[in-house]
Formats: C-alpha cells, structure tokens, sequence
C-alpha cells in the first residue's frame, strides 16, 4: 500500500544509491492482479511520485514481470522470488553497481532503521570487506513487517 511505502521510504530516504522495484501482474500464488504502476496516466502519476520518495540522490527503477505460468504448473512457491532477484541484480548491474558494494533484497513492507542502514555504511563491518565470496548473504537481519501476506 502506499502508506507502507510512504513508511519505508522515509526509513530510507537518500541512503540508498538505487532502489530496484519489480511489479508483476499476478501474486505469488499466481492470481491476476491489475498493474498498479504500468498501462494508464494514473499509473503514471504514481510512478512519478514513487521515483521521488526515495531522495534526490537515489535513483529508482521500475521493471515489470509477467511469469508464463499459470496456477499449479509451478514447481516451487517461491520461483517468482527467484526471478525477481535476478532482475534486481540485472538493474543493479544496469545502474552502476561494483563488486564492494552492499545489496539488499526484501520486500517494500520489509525495512530496516535509519541507524542500522547508516551504520551499514560507515562502520567497519567484517562481512562486508572485500574478497569474500558473493554466493551467499553476509548478514542476516529481523526488521519489523508492516504488513505482509502471500496472498496479496
């Protein structure tokens, strides 16, 4: 909702270099759902006004997903999770990302502190010095979930 992206945002404003966003035209458990930010002026609209809540130093980017599966012809309950990070890292990749710097993947109800993400910047953070491998996460980290369901 836009409430919980008002939220977020604000936790997250001019922190991030890029904000990757993915909007698909059916929930996880494959149910249409009508494009929120993708085919009408007030999609538009919205969309300018999601690029803006982030800060004027963060570049925000849209991409839009239509799986070709149809409900029970999928093998695992989180493949769209799958190939939603492999476009964020497509974006990241698109908008200038290096090798030493720090990705995070959740969810837009899902968000961290200020301090906590201002700390990921500043702080000498062991997990994050370079020459480690990039197959698996770093750190793992418990946020507060606004809201959240699957069947959204």
């Amino acid at each position: 909702s836009a409430e919980v992206i008002k939220a977020t945002s604000m936790e997250q404003y001019n922190i991030f270099h890029t904000v990757s966003l993915i909007e698909s035209n059916k929930t996880h458990n494959l149910t249409p759902r009508d494009w929120k930010y993708f085919g009408s002026e007030d999609a538009s609209k919205k969309l300018s006004w999601l690029y803006q809540l982030f800060g004027p130093k963060t570049k925000v980017s849209m991409d839009y997903y239509i799986p070709s599966l149809e409900k029970g012809q999928e093998s695992d309950a989180m493949y769209l999770d799958f190939y939603q990070r492999e476009a964020h890292s497509y974006r990241w990749k698109l908008n200038g990302m290096r090798p030493d710097d720090i990705a995070i993947i959740g969810d837009l109800d899902e968000t961290y502190s200020r301090d906590y993400l201002r700390a990921l910047q500043v702080c000498d953070v062991p997990q994050f010095r370079p020459g480690q491998s990039c197959r698996s996460a770093k750190v793992y980290a418990s946020t507060l979930v606004f809201e959240s369901s699957p069947e959204c």
